[in-house]
């Protein structure tokens, strides 16, 4: 072989390496950022059958009139706010990867899912439906990538490892006594949570 042909041969071996080496770390996507994104569920908010009223969260709050729990999350002590992270519904990220959208589950105390919700605002409505009166429930908040609808993750600097960006507290329904709106309803607050009907006004009311 000639030697324009060996150098030839070892700059396209070189090339090839150094493209798998590229690959390989950027397998995990570039997900870390200067300042990754935080999150904490700062507020929830239940109506009353007139109104949003805000609850703190980790306590009881009444049974929402509309079916629905409105959980507010925010960056730190920042309300309403999320700091490097841009808030898009999914699909419409592009290329961006700090982009996304918030989802929220509701576990019971063996971890079992009983209700999720998503939205691209810092208010995420959860149904309440299927929850029970006087049981303490597990609720979480992470952040999804827009692009593939994922958990964002950023890397531990304990550990090295990659963990989710995630918000956990607790609550607890009780009774609620909600306003009469068609005959047969009235005793609807009453029992486990009321029926979801009426909630569509409450994206109004929370934003």
């Amino acid at each position: 072989m000639s030697l324009r042909r060996r150098l030839s041969a070892i700059s396209l071996w070189t090339l090839v390496v150094a493209c798998a080496l590229a690959a390989c770390s950027d397998e995990d996507g570039p997900t870390d950022t200067t300042n990754p994104p935080e999150l904490d569920i700062v507020e929830l908010f239940a109506n009353d059958g007139t109104r949003l009223v805000s609850h703190p969260p980790g306590g009881t709050l009444p049974a929402p009139c509309d079916g629905r729990l409105v959980v507010r999350v925010a960056s730190g002590d920042v309300p309403s706010r999320l700091d490097d992270w841009e808030l898009r519904p999914p699909g419409t990220c592009g290329t961006s990867t700090n982009c996304g959208f918030v989802f929220a589950r509701v576990l019971d105390a063996d971890g079992v899912e009983l209700a999720t919700g998503s939205a691209a605002t810092v208010d995420v409505p959860v149904p309440t439906a299927e929850l029970d009166l006087n049981e303490t429930y597990r609720l979480t908040a992470e952040l999804r990538q827009g692009r593939t609808g994922e958990v964002f993750t950023v890397r531990d600097e304990a550990s090295g490892e990659r963990v989710p960006v995630r918000a956990e507290t607790t609550f607890t329904l009780e009774a609620a006594t909600c306003p009469s709106q068609e005959p047969g309803m009235g005793g609807a607050g009453g029992g486990g949570a009321p029926p979801s009907g009426g909630a569509g006004g409450l994206g109004g009311a929370a934003g």
